[in-house]
């Protein structure tokens, strides 16, 4: 199953960086916590909204909108399990994104610190266990599944799907 736009490979690259963006909003939320707010902290986390609007909402919606629905078409109920983390992670960027518009208005209050934090670790918290779920088991899976034309069909859609 090598092909050129292996659509499970690029999920995978795309988790990688995702860890890695992770690491970075864990280091800024760490920082935040110990030594209060910095330019460099608030630039990690302004930089973390973005990869969030963007890069994640992008790769949730692909994966629900083109490889969910093949692996469900086998009868796995895992990619419903992988929607609810979807749901979960939707909701904390939603709480993460009003606490940072909070903060850029520059409406802080004496709970901002702390409630920037929190939240930042629980995102880094569940997206990282979200990461390893998919990766050792909706994955997996999906090779065992899925046959080269799904996969091929998958990536097309993914490469030409209008997001």
């Amino acid at each position: 199953m090598e092909f050129s736009k292996d659509p499970l490979k690029i999920l995978l690259e795309e988790h990688q960086e995702g860890l890695q963006h992770l690491a970075r909003l864990e280091q800024a939320a760490e920082s935040i916590q110990a030594n209060g707010f910095s330019t460099e902290a608030i630039e990690e986390i302004i930089e973390a909204v973005r990869w969030m609007n963007n890069d994640v909402r992008e790769h949730i919606l692909r994966e629900e909108r083109y490889l969910f629905p093949v692996i469900e078409r086998h009868g796995s109920e895992l990619p419903e399990s992988m929607r609810n983390d979807h749901h979960e992670l939707r909701s904390a960027f939603s709480q993460f994104m009003e606490i940072v518009q909070e903060i850029e208005r520059g409406r802080m209050r004496g709970s901002s610190i702390h409630e920037i934090v929190q939240i930042s670790l629980h995102i880094v918290t569940i997206m990282r266990n979200h990461i390893t779920r998919e990766n050792e088991l909706l994955f997996p899976l999906a090779k065992r599944l899925l046959s080269v034309e799904e996969l091929t069909l998958v990536a097309t859609n993914m490469g030409h799907g209008s997001l």
